[in-house]
Order: C-alpha cells, then structure tokens, then sequence
C-alpha cells in the first residue's frame, strides 16, 4: 500500500480491487493491477542514451513508484521489459514496412515514447457477481499498439465485427497483439482499434502483464497517404501527449490527478500534468 497509485500523480504504482471501473453500469473492475510507465529519470530507461540529450531539469521526481519493502519487484518489472520494448520496436517497424515506407520512417516518433506495463491479477469472479460484472471492462487502449502475455487461465474476449465476444485463448510462448487508437487515428479507420474485455469465470487466479507503447508524448499523429481514399481530405493531426491525458483521467476518476482535473476544460489538458515537480 505504499505504493498505492493515488500517492502518485501520474496514476502508477498499485491499484486494488474496484478502483478503475471501464463499464458504468458496474460497481468497478474486480481486478487488482500495478503499473509502471515512461520516466525520464529512471536509469533504467537511459533517456540519454536514448535521445542524446539531458532529461529535462524541471523533472526531479518520478513517474513511477516502488513498494519500498520488495527491491526485487523493480528489478523484475524491468527485466520484463528489458525484454518486451525491443520485440515492441520491431514490431513498430515491421507496420512501417507494411504500409510501404522505410523501416525506420516512425524511429522519430518513438525515440523516447509513451509507454505503460500492468502486472494484472484477476481473482475467480465470485458467484453472486452482478450480471455486467467483469475483471476489466470493455474499452479499447488508448496506445498505437498493445503486447499481452497471458498465463493458461483464460479470461480475455475480443468483440469482432459481428458485435459478438470471441475468446483470446491463451496460446503457449505467444502474444496477442491489440491495435490501439493512435494507429486506429494513423490508419484512417483501416486497422480498428480492438474493443476486448475479462472476465474470469474459470474459478482460478488470472495473471496478465500487457504491455502498452504509444508515440512520444509531443508527436503528432497524421493519416498515412496510404490510408486515405483518392480525394479524400486528410484529417487534423492528433497530439500524443494531448489524447493521452484525455483517456486516462476519466478511466481513473477516484485519482486525485483526475479529481484535480474535473473542472478543466479538455482543450487544456497536457500530458505534464503527470510529471510531479
């Protein structure tokens, strides 16, 4: 609990049983979740290494928070990613190659980008649970893409085109790959950001650690010219950093960051609301 996300103004660190609540008609998300992001000043992020510049000085604290009596839980959560980043990075270039540019033509957009991981636990979801309960609610991310390993329980349902809920089985050494919205906005609509949920009714524990990477926080998001219709207008740019905080808060609305933010307009609202000076 020292580690409890509201004692964190960038919504990391531990989140307990009920505190998001995705879907309105419930009581909240029987989940409970720990979750670390983006930092300029964690070493083991090497922002300088990364973009060759100093991390901005007015930056002093942490995004991130740590349960002070388990040093291991640190150091295992970047081990993670140590590992899942650079799959992700491989992945962002493969979409390049895709979509019929140069391998490294969004390298710039994701030279110190937005990032998050949750550790997630789902219990059995207790039998007198309301009709719309769920460990995670339906939503899409709010990412360009997602990384989701799984352990052997099932629980993850994806809503395809039908409007119908189709498992995400868990496969061994595999990983199921969300696309998010930012690459829904890129795309034009051509790759649709995937509405899924959980919902563990197999009467085991369910553990999960998606992993989330988004652009830099002040990159701008364009409709690919691939993705555009002959004649059609290209649409506005979108700002990272911007949409980001405009999803997050409202998922999160006990925080005291979301709370602090309720009367503001959205036009004003800037991801450094979540750096913590």
């Amino acid at each position: 609990m020292d580690a409890h996300a509201h004692k964190n103004a960038a919504m990391r660190g531990y989140e307990p049983m009920l505190e998001t609540q995705l879907d309105p008609r419930t009581k909240g998300d029987i989940k409970e979740a720990f979750t670390i992001g983006d930092c300029v000043i964690e070493s083991e992020q090497d922002y300088r290494g990364r973009t060759g510049q100093d991390a901005p000085a007015h930056i002093v604290k942490s995004q991130n928070i740590w349960p002070s009596a388990v040093p291991w839980f640190r150091d295992g959560m970047y081990r993670y990613y140590q590992a899942v980043f650079p799959l992700a990075m491989k992945l962002v270039r493969i979409f390049a190659l895709a979509f019929g540019l140069e391998e490294t033509a969004f390298d710039k957009d994701f030279s110190f980008p937005i990032w998050g991981m949750r550790a997630l636990h789902y219990p059995p979801m207790p039998a007198d649970a309301e009709a719309n309960a769920n460990g995670l609610g339906a939503h899409a991310d709010f990412s360009w893409i997602t990384m989701v390993l799984q352990d052997t329980v099932p629980g993850l349902e994806v809503l395809n085109q039908e409007g119908a809920w189709v498992d995400a089985a868990p496969k061994p050494n595999t990983f199921v790959c969300n696309v998010g919205q930012y690459l829904e906005r890129q795309t034009n609509g051509k790759f649709p950001a995937t509405v899924h949920r959980v919902r563990n009714k197999t009467g085991d524990r369910r553990y999960s650690i998606p992993f989330f990477l988004s652009q830099n926080p002040e990159a701008n998001v364009e409709v690919l010219d691939c993705c555009l219709a002959d004649g059609e207008k290209k649409p506005a740019a979108t700002n990272v950093g911007d949409l980001y905080i405009r999803r997050v808060l409202p998922a999160r609305k006990k925080h005291p960051t979301s709370i602090q933010c309720r009367d503001v307009p959205e036009c004003e609202l800037r991801y450094s609301l979540l750096y913590a000076e």
